[in-house]
């Protein structure tokens, strides 16, 4: 079964992915410091991730499933 989505919006990064996952504390910077180096956008913020809609619900997508990109493109893509 072929499940489609859309890209709707590009995700910026948010402070959480600088949490120590051993101490449950903010452990500096990194990773925002150096995706800041080259993913930063006009309004300063640091964008990684993509939104995605799906098309249809016919299924459940898990973790570990394996996804294939149709096309790429601006935001309105397909995956």
């Amino acid at each position: 079964m072929q499940e489609v989505f859309y890209g709707v919006k590009p995700c910026s990064r948010c402070k959480m992915t600088t949490v120590d996952p051993t101490k449950g504390e903010f452990g500096g910077e990194e990773p925002l410091a150096t995706l800041r180096k080259f993913r930063k956008r006009d309004n300063g913020s640091v964008y990684f991730g993509q939104n995605l809609l799906q098309e249809a619900v016919a299924g459940t997508l898990m973790v570990g499933d394996k996804l294939k990109v149709l096309s790429a493109g601006s935001a309105g893509r397909t995956f």
